[in-house]
């Protein structure tokens, strides 16, 4: 019977009208950490409740967290991880002293605590950031085909991993942007300067005469030596067959490469 009105009261919890905005994905980690601080806040001001209601604005609350779009910060995705979890047992909770279900509401209480400690500290810490791109900036436009890519990075948080660079184009083809990619003896990815914790790459927005007026992302991935084989084999291919078709998003999201930031650059000559 508890069960049952405990199932029941977590559907009302659910199903009650409270909501937020939608977030609008942004290129960077700046828009999570405003969304996780305002989300915790908030949590914050009505966690003491215990009734129905206040079950129902923790879960709309969750919902919110739930909609962003983490991929565009995997900096924070232990936050995000977190912060869900922590307004998922806190609503639980609630909901479990409303059955009259003492011993389930104090585990949660108890795991509810250990997450709540654990946000709080990673919201006080903020997203540890990879690297980002710097040059050009996201929305810029350039005049040429052939740029230099920059950006910093943070070389504790690399660790013995490399950047990757990859230009995609309208069509949705990403072409990794590396030095001698058919020089097996002197490839290697973007140049890194640890003493000013920046990186560097030249790149090619299109050729010489394809890609004139044309919007292309610039995307920034951190891997270890599976990303470095995976970069590798495809100009060992590449250059044995003098074609360079460009990789597909199914191929650059198969698991070894992990997105850390990009910018969007419009070719105006």
């Amino acid at each position: 019977m508890k069960r049952a009105l405990l199932f029941s009261l977590i559907i009302v919890a659910v199903t009650i009208g409270f909501s937020y905005p939608r977030v609008v994905a942004q290129s960077d980690c700046t828009s999570w950490s405003q969304l996780a601080y305002s989300a915790f806040d908030r949590y914050n001001g009505v966690r003491e409740g215990r009734d129905i209601q206040t079950a129902a604005q923790i879960q709309a609350l969750r919902r919110e967290v739930e909609a962003f779009d983490i991929s565009i910060c995997p900096a924070g995705e232990e936050l995000y991880d977190a912060l869900i979890q922590l307004l998922n047992l806190s609503s639980d909770s609630i909901v479990a002293g409303l059955a009259d279900d003492p011993a389930l509401a104090g585990e949660l209480s108890f795991q509810m605590t250990d997450r709540y400690l654990t946000v709080a500290q990673l919201i006080l810490e903020g997203p540890t950031v990879v690297a980002q791109i710097t040059s050009p900036a996201d929305e810029s436009t350039v005049t040429r085909f052939d740029i230099t890519i920059e950006g910093t990075y943070d070389p504790e948080a690399l660790g013995e991993n490399a950047l990757w660079a990859f230009v995609k184009s309208p069509q949705q083809v990403y072409f990794p942007q590396i030095v001698n990619g058919c020089d097996t003896a002197r490839r290697a990815s973007v140049a890194l300067n640890p003493q000013r914790q920046t990186w560097s790459i030249p790149g090619y927005l299109g050729s010489q005469t394809a890609g004139i007026g044309d919007t292309f992302e610039i995307v920034l991935f951190v891997g270890g030596e599976e990303a470095e084989q995976f970069v590798y084999d495809y100009f060992d291919n590449a250059c044995a067959a003098n074609s360079y078709p460009g990789l597909t998003a199914d191929e650059i999201y198969s698991g070894v490469l992990e997105e850390v930031d990009f910018v969007k650059v419009t070719r105006t000559q």
